[in-house]
């Protein structure tokens, strides 16, 4: 437990905890808490998956704190709200007056709880300060308690359960990158850098023919240059990306930014290939000879939410799809049963090869990038519906597109 806080916390769990009209007070008692623990892993995995570039960084306008960081105080203060609520033993849960209310657990007092974190952490009073002001919806903004779960008031914070306990933790993680000054053009050159990290090794490791040069700009002896985030030139084909970091997509404000990003990445790739293609052997020295070799055209991203998408016919492809076509290079259906908690069953069903040798995974690169298998797979399992919302003899009709999982 120790080594994955990385000695940043205190040996102390939360011993007991009550409300006092919807007030949260608790006790702390020697020890760690294997549910505090457990719940903190859960957290990371989700927020290594698609942050693992960054999770670590220190971000520019934080105290010193860190993604990881960040979480480590969510957790923390998460655990106070999951005993209250796991060992509040509400026998009549009706709510007939404003009064009972006070039941359950709706508020903290902001000095007990900064107290709490210092008790429980090592973190320094400023840190603590600056990541609690992170979980304050700002006076100036409209409530949103999906992207800051608390609300500050009187010496208190009023804490939604669903919300807090429930996080859209993506969500909270891009607030907190750019509340701190992490934007997303910071974030990409993390991004870009680790990207070719990691496909270096991974194409060194299948003993593919590959050179991945690490080069911002290329230059012309005129003057007119281009930035280019990623050329992989492979034994038969070349790839040229366009690097954009994106938010998670939760509302459509969210969306519509993270598409415009996309599209403008597509453009600029488009651009910048042929800018590549019509000077290569200008460039020879700092890309090598991709003489004959055909030009493949992507936007890579951080977020899967835009894959087989394809704008200025150019796919979107996230990393992490490009990553498993270099390392696994296959699709496999399981067949998982469990009963009691008990596996009795864990079966490969099926497998399906993306390529065998070094040729085929040049000639099935663009086939595989213009329509993901992963996402093409995905397609049976879903439908689109159209829902009536009115009910009958109303003036106005009103319907809901929806993707559904099929019923059949």
């Amino acid at each position: 437990i120790s080594k994955i806080f990385e000695g940043k916390t205190e040996v102390k769990r939360i011993k007991k905890t009550k409300i006092n009209n919807g007030l949260v007070e608790y006790e702390l008692a020697s020890g760690h808490d294997k549910k505090e623990f457990y719940n903190f892993l859960l957290l990371e995995i989700q927020l290594k998956t698609y942050y693992d570039f960054i999770y670590n960084v220190e971000m520019p306008k934080a105290e010193g704190l860190s993604l990881k960081d960040c979480l480590i105080l969510f957790n923390m203060i998460q655990s106070i709200f999951n005993c209250v609520v796991l060992n509040n033993n509400v026998i009549d849960d009706s709510i007939m007056r404003t009064k009972d209310f006070g039941k359950f657990p709706s508020k903290i007092n902001a000095n007990n709880l900064k107290q709490y974190l210092k008790t429980k952490t090592k973190y320094s009073t400023k840190q603590i300060n600056y990541f609690l002001s992170l979980l304050v919806n700002k006076i100036d903004k409209r409530l949103n308690f999906w992207d800051y779960p608390f609300l500050e008031k009187e010496g208190y914070y009023y804490v939604p359960l669903l919300s807090f306990l429930n996080p859209l933790i993506f969500v909270l993680s891009d607030n907190w990158l750019e509340d701190s000054g992490f934007d997303l053009e910071e974030r990409g050159s993390y991004f870009e850098k680790n990207i070719k990290e990691k496909l270096s090794e991974a194409l060194a490791n299948k003993k593919y023919n590959f050179f991945i040069p690490n080069i911002p700009k290329y230059k012309l002896p005129n003057g007119k240059f281009e930035e280019i985030d990623l050329i992989m030139n492979l034994k038969s084909v070349v790839i040229i990306a366009e690097v954009k970091c994106i938010k998670y997509s939760l509302t459509p404000r969210d969306e519509f930014n993270a598409l415009k990003r996309l599209r403008e990445g597509a453009k600029q790739i488009n651009r910048k290939a042929e800018f590549i293609a019509n000077n290569s052997e200008k460039f020879k020295n700092e890309i090598g000879d991709i003489t004959g070799k055909k030009i493949i055209k992507i936007v890579l991203t951080n977020f899967p939410s835009y894959s087989g998408y394809i704008i200025e016919n150019v796919p979107i492809v996230d990393y992490y799809l490009i990553e498993s076509y270099i390392k696994s290079g296959r699709i496999s259906s399981y067949r998982y049963v469990s009963e009691n908690g008990k596996i009795t069953e864990n079966k490969l069903m099926a497998e399906e090869l993306f390529y065998n040798n070094e040729d085929e995974f040049c000639n099935n690169f663009e086939s595989f990038v213009l329509k993901p298998s992963y996402i093409e797979k995905c397609r049976d399992y879903f439908e689109f519906k159209v829902n009536k919302l009115s009910v009958e003899n109303d003036r106005y009709n009103i319907y809901s597109d929806s993707v559904e999982f099929k019923t059949e």
